[in-house]
């Protein structure tokens, strides 16, 4: 049987793969807004949810990734580890910064799932962009606009409330230094310059959405203002992205 609008980017089929990475993802994202909307963050015991849900979202990102992009995307994690070594061991290109052992195992003082964000972030931004524009110069400047809009949402929960590092020289923005957005932007758009013309992908852009909308109710949960408004126009681009697509393919 083939069924239409799942509610994850038009994925078909509930027994495939696709389906069940799609429902266990829904199931931890809504676990995850009401632990942080009620108990202000990850409940004691439950500590293996995060991760859970990161690696839910690189198979995903993974299995719903164009034909041809599966080598650019390991290079992008390849390329944002290490310039998060770099950055730890140097201060360029974001500033100077340590990370906790909360996020598990480590590469030179790097956390291996940070590989892993970067090709989520990636696969998912190539794809917001793409609907938009099929430039590739436009198409990779929308796309490391969007990672550094991201990066306002996600950097000050992750140096603040969620402990995931901590900054050496701490900035304006909540305490992250302007120079660590410069560098987001750098190297996302050194990423997405080399990356092959591909189509966009309804799946991605939901995935997209969905890291935009959890962050924004984690940085409103923390009082975090400014991260929960970016939050909250990248929710608003998203349905504008996904308006637009429908539109021109005629859904």
């Amino acid at each position: 049987m083939r069924v239409r609008g799942t509610g994850f980017g038009g994925l078909r089929g509930f027994g495939g793969l696709r389906g069940t990475l799609a429902i266990a993802y829904a199931v931890l994202w809504c676990g995850g807004v009401v632990s942080y909307a009620v108990r202000g963050g990850t409940p004691q015991g439950a500590e293996w949810a995060p991760p859970l849900t990161l690696a839910l979202a690189l198979a995903i990102a993974a299995l719903h990734a164009p034909p041809g992009t599966g080598p650019w995307l390991a290079a992008a994690g390849a390329v944002g580890l290490g310039a998060e070594i770099a950055g730890v061991h140097t201060g360029v290109p974001f500033g100077r910064y340590t990370y906790t052992p909360a996020l598990g195992p480590m590469l030179l003082g790097v956390p291996l799932a940070i590989g892993a964000a970067w090709v989520v972030l990636a696969a998912c931004a190539l794809s917001m962009a793409a609907a938009w524009t099929p430039d590739r110069r436009g198409c990779a400047l929308l796309a490391a606009a969007w990672m550094v809009a991201m990066d306002l949402v996600l950097d000050p929960l992750a140096s603040g409330p969620l402990g995931l590092w901590s900054w050496d020289s701490p900035g304006r923005y909540h305490g992250v230094p302007l120079s660590n957005f410069a560098g987001w932007f750098a190297v996302s758009l050194v990423i997405f310059l080399a990356a092959p013309a591909a189509p966009s992908r309804a799946a991605l852009r939901s995935l997209g959405a969905s890291l935009a909308v959890f962050f924004g109710v984690v940085a409103a949960a923390a009082g975090q203002l400014a991260p929960a408004l970016v939050a909250a126009a990248l929710a608003g681009a998203s349905i504008a992205t996904e308006v637009r697509a429908r539109k021109r393919h005629g859904a």
